[in-house]
């Protein structure tokens, strides 16, 4: 079961770093940042809401209002994460926000620690210095052409806590839900915060653009990655979930080359082979004494 749940949160965050492109793209076909952010989480909900409604014989519309009221407020720790990291873009570039997003590895392993008392393990610590290690050759962050401002690494290190806090809540808030039933509420109170951070940002001028973009990034920013979320992490340790979160680096750069044929460099590639090696470290002793187990 560990072993199904690392590969569910694994695709989960490699889905979390194809938005990068697509917002991109639909940026360039003239879509406004606010309208896109606030359109596709809506698309995510409305979404979900029909995966809902299409399986009402399962284990589904069971919960009560606390446990409603929960989920709905961890949609906050969703809508924190996007809007942080997009404000941060505009005073940092997008490989220092990069690395900062990052840092969730390690805070999500210190709440772990400070709210489940779960202590990572050697191997997890490990882990976690070469992801960094890794990180700092895929972003190329000491080349780059960048000018640091306070504001934007405050912005990006906030985007990094919420990120951690998406992990632990995934971990922990009614983790007996139906996973798709849990990711519903979750992105439905994302709109509504949304709304309350970006509402003033809103224009209606690229309203086409919008809805021809939001329903494809709503996909892979919102409804593939939570519901993995949902259903992988509670099986999970908050510091092995994080670590796992890390791939959405390395996926963000190959998936910028397939989609905006931006360069790699062999640095970049080195970088990302050692994120990927070390979110298998954690797990590669579990694999090999369950493939050793008898009927395995």
């Amino acid at each position: 079961m560990k072993t199904n749940a690392s590969v569910i949160v694994f695709l989960g965050a490699v889905s979390y770093g194809i938005p990068a492109s697509l917002f991109k793209m639909a940026a360039g076909n003239g879509a406004l940042p606010a309208n896109l952010l606030l359109s596709q989480v809506f698309c995510a909900a409305l979404i979900l809401i029909c995966l809902n409604f299409t399986r009402r014989n399962s284990r589904l519309f069971t919960l009560n209002n606390i446990q409603r009221g929960k989920l709905l407020l961890s949609g906050l720790a969703m809508a924190s994460t996007n809007t942080l990291y997009f404000a941060s873009l505009q005073f940092i570039s997008v490989t220092v926000s990069a690395v900062l997003l990052m840092q969730s590895v390690w805070i999500t392993m210190i709440l772990g620690f400070i709210f489940k008392r779960n202590i990572p393990s050697k191997n997890q610590m490990i882990a976690v210095i070469f992801i960094m290690i890794g990180t700092v050759l895929a972003t190329q962050i000491f080349t780059a052409d960048m000018t640091l401002s306070v504001i934007g690494v405050m912005l990006a290190f906030g985007s990094a806590c919420a990120y951690a806090c998406m992990m632990m809540i995934t971990n922990s808030v009614v983790k007996d839900a139906d996973p798709i039933q849990r990711a519903m509420y979750v992105s439905v109170g994302a709109v509504f915060f949304l709304i309350l951070f970006l509402g003033n940002q809103i224009e209606f001028n690229d309203q086409l653009v919008v809805f021809r973009w939001a329903p494809v990034i709503a996909i892979f920013s919102v409804v593939f990655p939570l519901i993995c979320f949902s259903k992988g992490m509670p099986q999970l340790s908050p510091g092995l979930g994080g670590i796992l979160s890390s791939v959405e680096l390395p996926s963000a750069i190959i998936f910028a080359y397939i989609l905006l044929n931006e360069e790699i460099t062999l640095v970049q590639i080195a970088g990302i082979l050692i994120i990927l090696l070390s979110v298998i470290y954690p797990n590669l002793r579990y694999i090999i004494r369950k493939k050793q187990q008898p009927g395995k």
